[in-house]
Protein backbone atom coordinates (compact mmCIF):
# COMPACT_ATOMS: atom_id res chain seq x y z
CA UNK A 1 0.00 0.00 0.00
CA UNK A 2 1.78 3.09 -1.33
CA UNK A 3 1.80 6.10 1.81
CA UNK A 4 1.70 9.41 0.27
CA UNK A 5 3.49 11.71 2.48
CA UNK A 6 1.51 14.67 3.59
CA UNK A 7 3.39 17.85 2.40
CA UNK A 8 3.54 15.96 -1.25
CA UNK A 9 -0.32 15.28 -0.91
CA UNK A 10 -1.23 18.90 0.41
CA UNK A 11 1.34 20.78 -2.37
CA UNK A 12 0.51 18.45 -5.00
CA UNK A 13 -3.59 19.31 -4.72
CA UNK A 14 -3.17 23.14 -4.40
CA UNK A 15 -0.34 22.55 -7.56
CA UNK A 16 -3.14 20.83 -9.39
CA UNK A 17 -6.39 23.14 -8.49
CA UNK A 18 -4.41 26.54 -8.75
CA UNK A 19 -2.09 25.71 -12.25
CA UNK A 20 0.59 27.73 -10.23
CA UNK A 21 3.29 28.79 -12.10
CA UNK A 22 6.36 26.95 -11.24
CA UNK A 23 9.26 29.04 -12.81
CA UNK A 24 9.91 30.48 -9.32
CA UNK A 25 9.50 27.16 -7.34
CA UNK A 26 12.44 24.67 -6.44
CA UNK A 27 10.69 21.49 -7.35
CA UNK A 28 11.70 17.76 -5.31
CA UNK A 29 10.24 14.48 -5.46
CA UNK A 30 10.60 11.62 -3.37
CA UNK A 31 9.58 7.85 -3.54
CA UNK A 32 7.84 7.49 -0.33
CA UNK A 33 7.55 3.30 -0.33
CA UNK A 34 10.97 3.13 -1.31
CA UNK A 35 11.73 5.23 1.99
CA UNK A 36 9.81 2.80 4.13
CA UNK A 37 10.52 -0.74 2.78
CA UNK A 38 14.36 0.25 3.20
CA UNK A 39 13.65 1.93 7.07
CA UNK A 40 15.86 0.54 9.71
CA UNK A 41 12.54 -0.54 11.75
CA UNK A 42 11.41 -2.77 8.23
CA UNK A 43 14.87 -4.60 7.76
CA UNK A 44 15.03 -8.37 7.98
CA UNK A 45 17.73 -7.51 10.95
CA UNK A 46 15.07 -5.28 12.92
CA UNK A 47 13.31 -6.77 15.65
CA UNK A 48 9.61 -5.98 13.99
CA UNK A 49 10.83 -8.32 11.05
CA UNK A 50 12.27 -11.03 13.56
CA UNK A 51 9.08 -11.11 15.38
CA UNK A 52 7.25 -11.60 12.24
CA UNK A 53 9.26 -14.50 11.15
CA UNK A 54 9.23 -16.19 14.34
CA UNK A 55 5.34 -16.30 14.71
CA UNK A 56 4.46 -17.54 10.94
CA UNK A 57 7.18 -20.23 11.04
CA UNK A 58 5.84 -21.46 14.70
CA UNK A 59 2.99 -21.24 13.02
CA UNK A 60 4.16 -22.95 10.21
CA UNK A 61 5.23 -25.73 12.35
CA UNK A 62 2.26 -25.83 13.99
CA UNK A 63 0.50 -26.84 10.50
CA UNK A 64 3.01 -29.35 9.14
CA UNK A 65 2.47 -31.24 12.25
CA UNK A 66 -1.22 -31.24 11.97
CA UNK A 67 -0.63 -31.91 8.35
CA UNK A 68 1.59 -35.39 9.74
CA UNK A 69 -0.98 -36.03 11.89
CA UNK A 70 -4.40 -35.59 9.07
CA UNK A 71 -2.31 -37.89 6.96
CA UNK A 72 -1.89 -40.43 9.29
CA UNK A 73 -5.82 -40.79 10.47
CA UNK A 74 -6.58 -40.88 6.83
CA UNK A 75 -4.45 -44.02 6.41
CA UNK A 76 -5.82 -45.44 9.38
CA UNK A 77 -9.52 -44.85 8.07
CA UNK A 78 -8.45 -46.65 5.30
CA UNK A 79 -7.25 -49.47 7.44
CA UNK A 80 -10.35 -49.86 9.21
CA UNK A 81 -12.91 -49.93 6.50
CA UNK A 82 -10.74 -52.53 4.99
CA UNK A 83 -10.54 -54.21 8.38
CA UNK A 84 -14.40 -53.68 8.77
CA UNK A 85 -15.38 -55.52 5.08
CA UNK A 86 -13.20 -58.55 7.10
CA UNK A 87 -15.12 -58.54 10.38
CA UNK A 88 -18.61 -58.01 8.54
CA UNK A 89 -16.92 -61.29 6.08
CA UNK A 90 -16.72 -63.16 9.59
CA UNK A 91 -19.54 -62.57 11.09
CA UNK A 92 -21.49 -63.13 8.26
CA UNK A 93 -19.97 -66.59 8.04
CA UNK A 94 -19.92 -67.71 11.33
CA UNK A 95 -23.68 -66.51 11.98
CA UNK A 96 -24.76 -68.63 8.90
CA UNK A 97 -22.85 -71.60 10.13
CA UNK A 98 -24.29 -71.14 13.16
CA UNK A 99 -27.79 -71.01 11.77
CA UNK A 100 -26.65 -74.51 10.05
CA UNK A 101 -25.18 -76.12 13.22
CA UNK A 102 -27.77 -75.10 14.84
CA UNK A 103 -30.56 -78.12 15.27
CA UNK A 104 -27.82 -80.31 16.26
CA UNK A 105 -26.19 -77.76 18.96
CA UNK A 106 -27.06 -77.70 22.69
CA UNK A 107 -28.40 -73.95 24.06
CA UNK A 108 -25.12 -73.34 25.75
CA UNK A 109 -23.53 -74.32 23.01
CA UNK A 110 -25.47 -71.70 20.78
CA UNK A 111 -24.89 -69.28 23.35
CA UNK A 112 -21.25 -69.84 23.42
CA UNK A 113 -20.86 -69.17 19.59
CA UNK A 114 -23.38 -65.98 19.93
CA UNK A 115 -20.73 -64.25 22.50
CA UNK A 116 -17.72 -65.40 20.50
CA UNK A 117 -19.34 -63.35 17.26
CA UNK A 118 -20.42 -60.15 19.96
CA UNK A 119 -16.94 -60.20 21.09
CA UNK A 120 -15.87 -60.29 17.57
CA UNK A 121 -18.49 -57.19 16.54
CA UNK A 122 -17.76 -55.20 20.14
CA UNK A 123 -13.79 -55.75 19.35
CA UNK A 124 -14.12 -53.42 16.29
CA UNK A 125 -16.50 -51.61 17.47
CA UNK A 126 -14.10 -50.16 20.09
CA UNK A 127 -11.57 -49.40 17.63
CA UNK A 128 -14.04 -47.26 16.04
CA UNK A 129 -15.01 -45.30 18.68
CA UNK A 130 -11.09 -44.70 19.60
CA UNK A 131 -10.92 -44.00 16.31
CA UNK A 132 -13.80 -41.22 15.83
CA UNK A 133 -12.14 -40.20 19.00
CA UNK A 134 -8.72 -39.32 17.61
CA UNK A 135 -10.84 -37.70 14.94
CA UNK A 136 -12.93 -35.63 17.07
CA UNK A 137 -9.57 -34.53 18.89
CA UNK A 138 -7.93 -33.77 15.87
CA UNK A 139 -10.81 -31.57 14.75
CA UNK A 140 -10.26 -29.72 17.98
CA UNK A 141 -6.89 -28.91 17.01
CA UNK A 142 -7.65 -27.80 14.04
CA UNK A 143 -10.11 -25.11 14.92
CA UNK A 144 -7.60 -24.14 17.54
CA UNK A 145 -5.15 -23.54 15.20
CA UNK A 146 -7.48 -21.36 12.93
CA UNK A 147 -8.31 -19.14 15.60
CA UNK A 148 -4.61 -18.91 16.61
CA UNK A 149 -3.22 -17.96 12.94
CA UNK A 150 -6.46 -15.75 12.62
CA UNK A 151 -5.59 -13.96 15.94
CA UNK A 152 -2.08 -13.87 14.84
CA UNK A 153 -2.42 -12.53 11.29
CA UNK A 154 -4.74 -8.99 13.23
CA UNK A 155 -1.99 -8.89 15.59
CA UNK A 156 0.67 -8.75 13.22
CA UNK A 157 -1.30 -6.52 11.04
CA UNK A 158 -2.01 -4.44 14.09
CA UNK A 159 1.90 -4.09 14.65
CA UNK A 160 2.78 -3.05 10.98
CA UNK A 161 0.35 -0.49 11.18
CA UNK A 162 2.23 0.71 14.58
CA UNK A 163 5.73 0.66 12.93
CA UNK A 164 4.64 2.03 9.81
CA UNK A 165 3.30 4.68 11.41
CA UNK A 166 6.35 5.34 13.45
CA UNK A 167 8.25 5.28 10.14
CA UNK A 168 6.31 7.65 8.24
CA UNK A 169 6.29 10.19 10.92
CA UNK A 170 9.68 9.78 11.22
CA UNK A 171 10.29 10.07 7.16
CA UNK A 172 7.64 13.15 7.51
CA UNK A 173 9.98 14.85 9.67
CA UNK A 174 13.20 14.37 7.94
CA UNK A 175 11.68 15.82 4.85
CA UNK A 176 10.63 18.69 5.70
CA UNK A 177 13.83 18.96 7.41
CA UNK A 178 15.86 18.11 4.06
CA UNK A 179 13.44 20.18 1.60
CA UNK A 180 13.86 23.30 4.10
CA UNK A 181 17.67 22.97 4.13
CA UNK A 182 17.72 22.75 0.55
CA UNK A 183 15.32 25.69 -0.41
CA UNK A 184 12.95 23.32 -1.65
CA UNK A 185 9.44 25.00 -1.10
CA UNK A 186 7.60 21.95 -2.97
CA UNK A 187 8.33 18.27 -2.62
CA UNK A 188 6.02 15.27 -4.82
CA UNK A 189 5.23 12.23 -4.63
CA UNK A 190 7.52 10.76 -7.69
CA UNK A 191 4.41 8.65 -8.58
CA UNK A 192 2.85 12.12 -9.74
CA UNK A 193 6.05 12.86 -11.73
CA UNK A 194 5.43 12.09 -15.77
CA UNK A 195 9.18 12.92 -16.72
CA UNK A 196 12.56 14.79 -14.89
CA UNK A 197 16.07 15.33 -15.97
CA UNK A 198 16.95 16.64 -13.00
CA UNK A 199 17.73 13.44 -10.64
CA UNK A 200 19.55 15.60 -7.99
CA UNK A 201 15.93 16.55 -7.19
CA UNK A 202 15.55 13.20 -5.82
CA UNK A 203 15.23 13.17 -1.86
CA UNK A 204 14.96 9.66 -1.41
CA UNK A 205 18.47 8.79 -0.72
CA UNK A 206 18.55 11.04 1.56
CA UNK A 207 15.91 11.04 3.29
CA UNK A 208 16.59 7.06 3.52
CA UNK A 209 19.95 8.09 4.85
CA UNK A 210 18.66 10.69 7.41
CA UNK A 211 16.48 7.84 9.11
CA UNK A 212 19.31 5.42 9.23
CA UNK A 213 18.47 3.77 6.60
CA UNK A 214 20.77 2.09 3.65
CA UNK A 215 20.66 2.99 0.52
CA UNK A 216 20.82 -0.16 -2.05
CA UNK A 217 22.89 -1.05 -4.31
CA UNK A 218 21.40 -1.10 -7.99
CA UNK A 219 21.16 -4.68 -9.36
CA UNK A 220 22.77 -5.03 -12.72
CA UNK A 221 20.16 -5.20 -15.32
CA UNK A 222 19.76 -8.77 -16.81
CA UNK A 223 21.31 -9.45 -20.08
Amino acid sequence: MKKVFKIATIVTSLALASNIAVADNKIGFITPEFVIQNHPLFSASSDFAKGVKEERNALAEIEKKLAGEEKALVEEGDKLKKEEDGVVKEIQAKSEKLKKDAPRLRSKDIQKRQDEISKIADKFQQKMAAFQEKRMAFGKKVAEFRQKAEETRRKLAMEEAKVRGQVVKQIDDKLKEIATDKGYNIVLDSSAVMFTTEQENDLSDEVLKAVGGVVPQAQPEAK
